[in-house]
């Protein structure tokens, strides 16, 4: 019985020396110490042991590296040496790699050393790239097969999608160019070809909203788990990124001394920030506690073991609360919005701009990126203290009093 599977794969973790699972009659997924997992298939030819490399995953299915391994089984079987055989076709493959040989060279030798998350892209390669242009040849793509995959984003209203689908393709095809596979990239086109100019999110709550927003998500009696209402909660509470908040882990959190520690390598601006707990966010980690026993994560996905709930499964938990009516007449917003919305109400209750850019972690600009360093670690701290106490009023959870003179409605 075939022992690979998704699930089995993105579990896989890396160990200081090649590991290799099992799939059966030869076919092995080869985990590296970096992480890199590449499916390949073990054979004896004479007397020698060889390895045969067929490609790596995700960009090679599990069904797509058991019919690889069936064709190396046809070739033992004739008598052909199937690595002996891939280094007499192999000159003619510089001059005619597939898409889908070029986005696992660019995956192997870009994305990996210069991306700091690729599950994004590589989400983006699978579902909207390769099903439409990934078995033709790199030199054979026009800006009519670039405009096919983007107008299939379109088509099923994804229009920020087909933006961030395009941006990647030019990155793709631009290290196409740089590598010599082709003389120019064939994607020209531009965002107003593809999901148009995009609105500048603005999407800030107002005080009222935020209440409706509270008691909407505490009062959900839907497909929703607690996870999702609480991360949604603690954006809110926290200001920071919704990526952050659901792949937050324990390792990273003291209760007792009410600080949340985010490591340079989980965070988009890459340097260590710290995050000052309020009241409010401690009780809703106390309450992950006694629901996350045994998990790294405080938010562990319902779905995949081992790993974090998703940024997906909150937007999608939103959007159905709109559509479902829930929230009223309330204007649409994100789980990003969130982040914004808290940073706006800060600077009402008088939190200095430069304080609200450190709690949100963002690089500091013009002089203050130059000549300013201090971190403001105890004014941080009293700005949440008093965000989460204004967060406590506007939605009727429990907060200290002193709250009322400084929220402003």
């Amino acid at each position: 019985m075939s022992k690979l599977n998704n699930r089995l794969i993105e579990r896989a973790k890396p160990s200081p020396r090649d590991k290799y699972i099992a799939d059966g009659d030869g076919l092995f997924l080869r985990v590296m110490p970096n992480g890199t997992k590449t499916f390949c298939f073990r054979y004896t030819w004479g007397t020698k042991r060889r390895l045969l490399a067929l490609g790596p995953f995700p960009i090679l299915s599990v069904a797509e590296a058991r019919e690889q391994a069936n064709e190396v089984r046809r070739q033992i079987f004739l008598g052909v040496d199937p690595i002996e055989q891939a280094q007499i076709t192999k000159p003619a493959e510089p001059d005619s790699p597939t898409v889908r040989t070029l986005i696992a060279n660019w995956t192997e030798r870009y994305a990996k050393p210069n991306y700091k998350r690729l599950d994004t892209q590589l989400r983006m390669v699978e579902k909207d790239i390769l099903p439409v242009i990934g078995s033709m040849l790199v030199k054979d793509i026009t800006k009519k097969h670039v405009s096919q995959v983007i107008n299939r984003v379109v088509d099923r209203g994804a229009r920020v999608k087909a933006n961030r689908v395009l941006s990647l393709m030019k990155t793709i095809f631009d290290y196409a160019a740089q590598q010599g596979e082709i003389d120019e990239s064939p994607v020209t086109m531009t965002r107003k070809g593809a999901g148009g100019r995009e609105k500048p999110k603005n999407r800030v709550l107002g005080t009222d909203e935020i209440k409706v927003f509270w008691t909407a998500i505490n009062i959900h009696s839907g497909f929703m788990s607690w996870r999702t209402k609480r991360i949604l909660h603690l954006i809110l509470l926290t200001a920071q990124r919704p990526g952050e908040v659901a792949g937050m882990m324990w390792g990273h959190v003291d209760l007792e001394k009410r600080i949340w520690q985010l490591p340079a390598e989980l965070v988009k601006s890459e340097r260590n920030h710290v995050v000052h707990l309020s009241e409010q966010a401690v009780e809703i980690l106390e309450f992950a506690q006694g629901r996350s026993t045994g998990s790294r994560y405080v938010f562990p996905s319902a779905r995949r073991k081992g790993k974090p709930t998703g940024t997906q499964t909150l937007s999608m938990a939103l959007l159905r609360m709109f559509e479902d009516g829930e929230f009223g007449a309330m204007k649409p917003f994100t789980p990003h919005d969130l982040r914004r919305t808290a940073a706006t109400r800060m600077a009402d209750i008088s939190v200095h701009a430069h304080i609200v850019e450190k709690i949100l972690n963002h690089k500091m600009k013009g002089v203050m990126a130059v000549y300013n360093y201090a971190e403001y670690l105890e004014e941080r701290k009293q700005a949440l203290i008093a965000w989460g106490n204004c967060v406590g009023r506007y939605s009727d959870v429990r907060a200290p009093e002193a709250a009322s003179a400084v929220c402003a409605r």
